[in-house]
């Protein structure tokens, strides 16, 4: 029996493959691709990850540049005469193989040793029985396997097992990170839950009627927030509330108050009555020790000076609207920026529908 090395054999099976594999390769590719969309978006629509994964990215490029790799050769073997010392010493020994010569023998007087010049003598003759162009590569492969009696692996197979695996590796990259996305919103989600819980009481106590839904029962990567209505003496909302805003991380990051306006009433009445609430509202908030993005959200609870007077100075059909860099120094308080506006209809459109409000909005100043 002719005796093959082990590149040898390793080449055949390469060869054998590699057009099945090729030609599929770019089909593949986009598999990939399309496997990593979906893990990247499961990634921010379930596990709410504010990043990208960079490992998993990492996986899916050099899963495409092997599978690039795979393209080119095939490309370059079906055009360049690529591992000719192996190939022609692999033709000889089939050729050898087919007429029936053993190792052992001789074969017009060569021996194992002259088969790389030989290979390269009949150069002309090896590419007639096993050419490598890209369509018979598998078929020269299977050629030179048969005499030497070289198994050769199922390429439909093969090419199912490097697909899946391919898609295996992609997942397995990302299964690491989505546990530890799930503990972080768990964590997340206790943690903001102690706050918005905190900030509910306190309005309670206050005898506003608030209401926050529980962090821990749903991760929201926008995060979370508790609303309170001031009630008149039937139970009834008077139309003034507020809106405490809460991230992931438990901290106040915005805070609104909305107070009613009644058409009815003189300005004045109107002003003191909305300040009132306003101050109602606020003290809630200042007397607890409640984590924010600036102290200023939960220490300030004022109408600015400057909408008092632009208030007063104007009629229930005129609207004001004050941002922070338009009330100079009042503008930012404790590192909250100040906004305030009056929202109404003009003289024209005003009906029964109409309902004016005041609006007090504090940021965290950037």
């Amino acid at each position: 029996m002719i005796t093959t090395t082990l590149r040898e054999r390793l080449l055949i099976r390469w060869y054998y493959l590699l057009p099945s594999l090729g030609m599929h390769g770019l089909f593949y590719i986009i598999l990939i691709s399309a496997e990593w969309i979906f893990l990247s978006m499961l990634d921010d629509l379930v596990f709410h990850d504010p990043g990208m994964h960079i490992f998993g990215l990492a996986i899916m490029l050099a899963l495409i540049i092997v599978w690039t790799f795979i393209i080119s050769y095939l490309i370059l073997a079906s055009r360049i005469d690529l591992n000719k010392k192996t190939w022609s010493s692999a033709a000889y020994k089939a050729r050898k193989a087919k007429r029936g010569v053993t190792s052992g023998g001789q074969d017009d007087d060569t021996s194992n040793a002259e088969a790389p010049a030989i290979g390269r003598r009949r150069g002309a003759q090896r590419a007639r029985d096993y050419p490598e162009d890209s369509d018979g590569l598998a078929a020269a492969a299977a050629r030179l396997a048969r005499p030497l009696d070289i198994a050769l692996p199922n390429p439909k197979r093969a090419r199912r097992i490097a697909l899946a695996t391919s898609l295996m590796v992609l997942a397995l990259a990302y299964v690491p990170h989505f546990i530890q996305r799930t503990a972080i919103m768990e964590q997340e989600t206790e943690t903001a839950a102690q706050t918005t819980r905190a900030i509910a009481s306190a309005l309670e106590d206050a005898g506003l009627d608030a209401f926050s839904i529980d962090p821990t029962e749903k991760h929201d990567e926008l995060g979370y927030y508790v609303a309170a209505d001031i009630l008149d003496a039937t139970g009834e909302k008077t139309g003034s509330y507020m809106r405490v805003d809460v991230d992931n991380t438990g901290t106040v990051v915005e805070v609104s108050y909305t107070l009613a306006v009644d058409p009815a009433a003189s300005l004045e009445d109107n002003l003191a009555r909305t300040e009132a609430d306003l101050a109602r509202m606020h003290a809630p908030l200042a007397a607890r020790d409640i984590p924010a993005r600036a102290d200023g959200m939960l220490t300030y609870g004022a109408l600015p000076e400057a909408f008092r007077q632009a208030f007063l100075a104007g009629s229930m059909y005129e609207s004001i609207g004050l941002q922070y860099y338009e009330l100079d120094d009042a503008g930012i308080v404790d590192g909250a920026e100040v906004n305030c506006y009056y929202s109404t209809d003009t003289e024209e459109d005003w009906d029964e529908h109409t309902e004016p409000r005041i609006y007090l909005l504090l940021e965290a100043s950037n």
